[in-house]
């Protein structure tokens, strides 16, 4: 499967395999939803100990690359449902921006689309991206994530200054 690169402006600009990517410096597709429960706290996902970027750190609800022939929107309903197994979203956009994120690999540039949707069901994990995952008050994530930020994903950590 290819995935979507884009402008710093957020231009789609076509597909290339992750290596291509990587290779060319190129610009990924990124899309990062943000679910709150009727009690307004955010669920946020522990990654998985063997991912090669961040792992056993908290990170986004749910989100991922940009497939080549999607959108954004279409690439945060997809993660959620990979990652969660859940579907059907009401997914509202929050801000979108460029980013440049190092981490283990390097240096990733990434066009990011932030959503935000609410949710107080079940999860069932993808048990080989999400070690599981937790309900925080919102604003006491910011701050911790400001302490501690080796706990946090880089992309994670982006959103909450954007937001």
């Amino acid at each position: 499967m290819k995935i979507a690169f884009f402008t710093k402006e957020g231009e789609y600009i076509g597909a290339a395999t992750r290596e291509e990517v990587a290779e060319k410096d190129l610009i990924r597709g990124i899309a990062r939803v943000l679910i709150f429960n009727d009690r307004g706290k955010v669920f946020l996902q522990k990654r998985a100990a063997d991912k090669a970027i961040a792992p056993d750190t908290w990170d986004n609800s749910g989100g991922g690359h940009v497939d080549e022939g999607e959108t954004h929107l279409d690439a945060a309903k997809r993660e959620t449902r990979e990652e969660l197994g859940i579907d059907g979203l009401d997914l509202e956009k929050l801000v979108e921006y460029y980013f440049e994120e190092e981490n283990e690999l390097g240096i990733m540039k990434t066009y990011n689309v932030v959503y935000r949707a609410n949710y107080s069901g079940e999860f069932n994990f993808q048990e080989e991206e999400v070690a599981g995952g937790a309900w925080f008050d919102f604003e006491e994530v910011k701050k911790e994530a400001k302490e501690n930020p080796g706990k946090f994903a880089p992309g994670l950590r982006e959103v909450l200054e954007k937001i």
